[in-house]
């Protein structure tokens, strides 16, 4: 029995003591063991989403996110490899613990504001920062989760009392990796071969930028301001590759891209010896410039973050009137946001931290402001396949940018209006608003668009014959198309009728003043759009008719017309040759008598000419459609058939522009 006992208590003991050795073996064995290495950042981690590349600081995630001061690691040191990582452990602590407190601080606030909250007053547009509402509430809650600054210019709440107030913090622009924008799928490979000759710090870049601003595009289409676009680039060219590739901003990146291919597309004189360098990429590399644009474009954090860069980018290309539509209703969404529809003498609070009017006068910032909402206006008015579908209809924001320059705000000094009559890089904004406006009047209330027209003409600038009036030259042409349209109905009446003598002078000197706008243009063929097509044949029909109604002479437009059918438009020549020569058979062949010509024998007869003259398909040049433009005449309007145009009282003689 003892001795039993003793087995007993001694095999107790042995037991024991093993176990006592187990345990601190275990305990040696942890404290020997490595710490286990992170996955994700701490931030990451909290948001349950992964990061990009493990030890990368800030991870792209955070950096997507806006809040690349956030990304931190557990465990890892990347100040100095090599110090020993559990020195990092209490560092990194602490400021977890910093990161916690402080949203548990911003928590109370949020918490105390919404349950002491008072009945608010009448919520304006420009208000939108304020909490006065429950939509104010539930973003508060949705920036206290994913952030501030996710939403588009709306910013955190806090008490009234506090001294924090992220109202007033700049809006600082989202800096992502340049490689992250870049993909194989997205960006053409022989891009990559020429980017490092293009990038902010590169020699030839300058001269590019140069051109593009003396070059026909900034010109006519003006959208950015080159003193605030010349700051960012005089900052980006002085880094080296790798501190360029992480503090590029993204939006910005996009517009120099952009601009870049329009330098290349539209050279001026002196680069046109630079650009040949590029060798066999030089035809391809503005639209691929202009398509890596668009990627990096849609790389940023536009939509979510509203910002003129935006509205500043010319998108898409138009050949998909669909995705054009779609970038302008965004373009239009971000202008919103940002007030621009409601800039008087102050910017609003949505712009004061804005990187696109650094560095720009006071009076610079808003003139600009207004001229891009006014752009906008003209594009909603007057794109193509979106009749009567308008973004700013109701919109009675009419303040007009005034006529001036970049460079004149330059000069700080009293500030001079320059003429109406002398254009400058903010006429198209200013005749294009009002020619949306007129649009809109007479779509929605069916007011008189004639008298309209016709002012509006009159107030056009004197447009000089450079490459720098492309697009006001295209305005003018399209204000002349759209009086023949209204007139073109009653335009042979005319002839017979001195009622509706208006109808056939106003056709008659408009389609005249096209084809002349559209010799002076020829003379930089690449700048005119692909829609002019129709002005022209649209005018030479209108021509012939006179010719025949009138007995007047064309052998002028002949001459015109071979000047004006070049490069891409040359797929014009065949039919409108059917046209004129359709004319001299009825003329002289025929032997038809002034005011006598059957108007529907002669469109038949040039129906017939193009049949026999149709050769294969143009690649640039759909198939003419005689029709639309010969439907539209009516020569046999009843009697007592006035319309609207004929009530009021014009001039009997149409003055030419």
């Amino acid at each position: 029995m003892t001795k039993h006992s003793r087995t007993s208590v001694e095999r107790a003991t042995v037991s024991s003591i093993k176990s006592t050795k187990k345990r601190n073996g275990s305990i040696s064995a942890i404290e020997e063991r490595p710490a286990r290495r992170a996955l994700s950042c701490t931030e990451c981690k909290r948001r349950k989403t992964k990061c990009s590349a493990l030890g990368k600081t800030p991870c792209d995630s955070c950096a997507r996110r806006g809040k690349p001061q956030d990304c931190k690691w557990e465990g890892l040191i990347t100040a100095s490899p090599d110090a020993h990582c559990s020195d990092s452990g209490p560092s990194i602590a602490h400021n977890d613990t910093d990161v916690l407190r402080a949203q548990i601080d911003r928590l109370e606030r949020l918490v105390d504001t919404l349950t002491n909250r008072t009945a608010p007053p009448p919520m304006r547009a420009a208000q939108f920062h304020l909490p006065d509402n429950l939509e104010s509430a539930a973003i508060d809650l949705e920036h206290f989760v994913v952030g501030p600054g996710v939403r588009p210019g709306l910013t955190e709440t806090l008490h009234p009392t506090d001294k924090i107030d992220h109202r007033t913090a700049p809006r600082v622009s989202s800096i992502f990796p340049l490689s992250s924008l870049f993909t194989a799928s997205s960006i053409d490979p022989s891009l990559l071969t020429v980017l490092p000759q293009l990038l902010p710090n590169a020699p030839d870049s300058q001269r590019l930028v140069d051109a593009f601003f003396e070059g026909p595009i900034n010109g006519s289409w003006h959208v950015i301001a080159q003193q605030a676009f010349r700051l960012k680039f005089s900052e980006y060219a002085i880094l080296g590759l790798d501190d360029l590739e992480k503090n590029v901003d993204p939006l910005w990146f996009a517009e120099y891209l952009m601009v870049l291919a329009f330098a290349i597309k539209f050279p001026t004189f002196k680069i046109g010896q630079d650009i040949q360098l590029f060798g066999s990429e030089l035809q391809s590399l503005p639209s691929t410039l202009h398509h890596a644009s668009v990627k990096v474009l849609e790389a940023s954090d536009y939509l979510s973050r509203p910002q003129i860069g935006h509205v500043q980018h010319f998108g898409h290309s138009t050949d998909q009137a669909n995705v054009a539509l779609r970038y302008l209703d965004n373009a239009i969404t971000t202008a919103q946001w940002l007030e621009l529809d409601s800039i008087e003498d102050t910017l609003p609070f949505a712009l004061t931290s804005e990187p696109s009017l650094d560095g720009l006068e006071p009076p610079h910032q808003i003139e600009l402001c207004k001229q891009l909402y006014h752009l906008l206006n003209f594009l909603d008015g007057t794109i193509f396949k979106r009749p009567g579908l308008w973004r700013l209809t109701n919109s009675d924001y009419r303040e007009r940018p005034c006529n001036n320059n970049d460079l004149d705000y330059a000069i700080k000094q009293q500030i001079r209006e320059r003429p109406p009559r002398l254009m400058t890089e903010a006429s198209l904004s200013r005749i294009g608003s009002s020619f949306a406006d007129i649009i809109r009047d007479f779509e929605m209330e069916r007011n008189p668009q004639h008298t309209a027209l016709q002012r509006l003409l009159d107030h056009m600038p004197t447009i000089p014959s450079t490459a720098q009036s492309w697009m006001m030259n295209t305005l003018s042409c399209s204000l002349h198309y759209r009086l023949i349209r209204i007139h073109r109905s009653s335009m042979i009446r005319g002839f017979r009728d001195d009622r509706w003598r208006l109808s056939t002078s106003a056709s008659v000197s408009s389609a005249q003043r096209i084809l002349d706008i559209q010799v002076t243009m020829a003379n930089w063929p690449d700048l005119r759009p692909g829609f002019m097509r129709r002005w022209i044949v649209g005018a030479v029909i209108i021509q012939a008719i006179d010719s025949l109604m009138s007995d007047s002479i064309i052998h002028h437009i002949r001459s015109q017309i071979q000047r004006i059918c070049i490069d891409d438009f040359s797929a014009l020549l065949p039919p409108i040759t059917a046209i004129l020569d359709s004319v001299d058979h009825f003329w002289h062949t025929l032997g038809v008598r002034k005011g006598q010509l059957d108007v529907d024998a002669f469109f038949a007869y040039v129906k017939e000419r193009l049949k026999g003259n149709a050769g294969p398909p143009s690649a640039t040049l759909e198939a003419i459609d005689i029709d639309q433009f010969l439907s539209t005449f009516d020569q046999y309007l009843p009697e007592g058939s006035a319309n609207f145009l004929q009530v009021e009282c014009y001039p009997d003689v149409w003055p030419l522009v």
